[in-house]
């Protein structure tokens, strides 16, 4: 008697929860009394699908904190707002200002533009620095000021290549990368296991050669057999399928 009454009260109970779920569950998901979309509600559907993908990129995209973590001295290109995009290199980035280098004067000695570049990657808070009234001194004969970089006491260039662009003015910020790094690198493997087998053949072949007197250049030789070889077949399968695209860092809102 007790296990019959069990029972009907655990058939009674699943039957109401499995009432109350279904009055519970939103129309969505009673699909068996919806109508059979027809084309135009396909394609609303679509577009709606659509929208909600652009919706859940955009964040990503405007999201100012990768702007601030990009490497300094990369070269970006910054799209200003109602004017043309231009190439820059990345110094630094605040919650409210981008720090570039100008490095696009036809006039400027190549020397010169390499130690901007390498400032900007080693010491960018000397550039920030200098651009808000700060004087560096980088080696015995090279100065930093807010006037420029002077070398044995000479003004090289003028502290003007230094930009600082607000980040209301900023529309969009891209950069070259690698887009399919995974087949790159699938290719170095396979370029440098090619270049490991010429060079194994190409070393066996020097060290069973007569040295004639000296085998000093056979040794060489045989090393960079065994070196040189996977390393060139390396760079050339990485190069071969490495394909560099402009990848958007920040679209503005």
């Amino acid at each position: 008697m007790k296990s019959t009454l069990s029972l009907v009260l655990t058939l009674s109970l699943t039957v109401s929860a499995s009432r109350l779920v279904a009055q519970e569950r939103p129309p969505s998901f009673l699909l068996s009394d919806q109508p059979a979309a027809g084309p135009l509600r396909t394609l609303e559907m679509r577009e709606a699908v659509r929208l909600a993908a652009d919706q859940l990129s955009e964040p990503i995209a405007s999201d100012w904190s990768r702007v601030r973590e990009l490497a300094t001295g990369i070269a970006i290109t910054v799209t200003i707002r109602g004017g043309t995009a231009g190439r820059r290199s990345f110094v630094a980035a605040d919650g409210s200002a981008l720090t570039v280098l100008n490095l696009g004067d036809p006039l400027l000695p190549p020397g010169v533009r390499r130690l901007l570049v390498d400032l900007a990657s080693d010491h960018a808070e000397f550039l920030a620095g200098a651009k808000t009234g700060g004087t560096f001194l980088l080696d015995d004969h090279v100065r930093l000021t807010p006037d420029g970089l002077f070398m044995a006491g000479r003004r090289i260039v003028d502290l003007g290549v230094v930009e600082t662009i607000a980040r209301s003015d900023v529309a969009e910020i891209t950069r070259f990368a690698t887009t399919n790094r995974e087949q790159a690198a699938a290719a170095a493997i396979a370029g440098a296991l090619v270049g490991f087998l010429a060079g194994f053949h190409v070393g066996a072949g020097l060290a069973m050669s007569p040295c004639h007197g000296s085998c000093t250049t056979n040794e060489w030789l045989m090393g960079f057999s065994f070196a040189g070889f996977p390393i060139g077949g390396a760079w050339v399968g990485y190069h071969a399928l490495a394909h560099k695209a402009q990848a958007v860092v920040y679209r503005a809102p």
